[in-house]
């Protein structure tokens, strides 16, 4: 499914402010629209009228967010901030390719498992040969391979998340409810002020990179959780939601694993 991407920003944006509450509610669904119907960014005036005024599509080609074309409306700088039609067409493409991949590697592995814990007495004088008709297979079994995108490593956190935030007081004023004016309180509060200013750089550069591996990886919705191979929806039609790490191919084993943490 994509994704209409909207911008931290873009909440204060002079534009947006420009356009007013109501003008922007339109501009926000019918962006959602373009992306589902993969129009790249044209909404046609039918639409426009069903999702909300001529005087509010109006107000978005006064502000500059939209640009009045033949039939109705184009999205400024569209390609610049959303997939293009070809790019999700061909994710989709990788996805499926993906999906068929991980549904023949688990369904090895649940055979070897199977083998694995077959019952004692089932296990004849024959088994030395079965186990040798059998090791090949494991042999020939395609090993993991990590997925080339490029991913937000998940283990390597921001420097801003590392660190811990300065105290905005000095020492001699660290726990005092109401301080008196004091040059070292206020160099901390300077030191506090750059260190938020820092810490908020850190956590956006994170989030972008977030986006960005999910946006990339054949393995996850847009927004990072991992999509069920088509063996598990056959038995499991709702299974449990699991954040994708975008480098294990997936298998029945990530849903195994977490149902055998869950259970007591």
């Amino acid at each position: 499914m994509p994704w209409f991407q909207v911008d931290d920003q873009l909440g204060f944006h002079p534009k947006a402010v420009a356009a007013g509450n109501t003008a922007m509610g339109l501009w926000v669904r019918a962006g959602s629209w373009s992306m589902q119907q993969l129009t790249e960014g044209f909404v046609p005036a039918a639409i426009v009228r069903g999702l909300g005024s001529a005087a509010q599509a109006k107000k978005l080609v006064e502000v500059g967010l939209w640009m009045a074309v033949d039939g109705g409306y184009q999205f400024h700088g569209w390609g610049e901030r959303q997939m293009s039609k070809a790019e999700i067409e061909d994710r989709r493409r990788k996805r499926a390719d993906a999906g068929r991949k991980g549904g023949q590697v688990s369904g090895q592995a649940r055979q070897l498992r199977a083998q694995a814990s077959a019952a004692p007495s089932a296990r004849t004088s024959t088994a030395a040969k079965v186990s040798a008709e059998a090791q090949p297979s494991v042999e020939q079994l395609p090993e993991h391979i990590e997925t080339p995108v490029p991913a937000h490593d998940p283990e390597n956190s921001s420097r801003a998340a590392r660190s811990a935030p300065p105290p905005r007081q000095c020492s001699v004023h660290r726990n005092h409810p109401a301080p008196p004016p004091c040059g070292g309180c206020a160099d901390a509060r300077r030191a506090r002020q750059r260190w938020d200013a820092a810490h908020g750089s850190d956590l956006r550069a994170d989030a972008v990179q977030r986006r960005e591996a999910a946006r990339n990886c054949v393995m996850c919705d847009d927004a990072g959780w991992r999509h069920p191979p088509a063996d598990l929806l056959a038995v499991n039609p709702d299974p449990p939601v699991l954040r994708c790490d975008h480098r294990t191919v997936t298998s029945l084993d990530h849903w195994h694993a977490t149902e055998e943490e869950a259970t007591p």
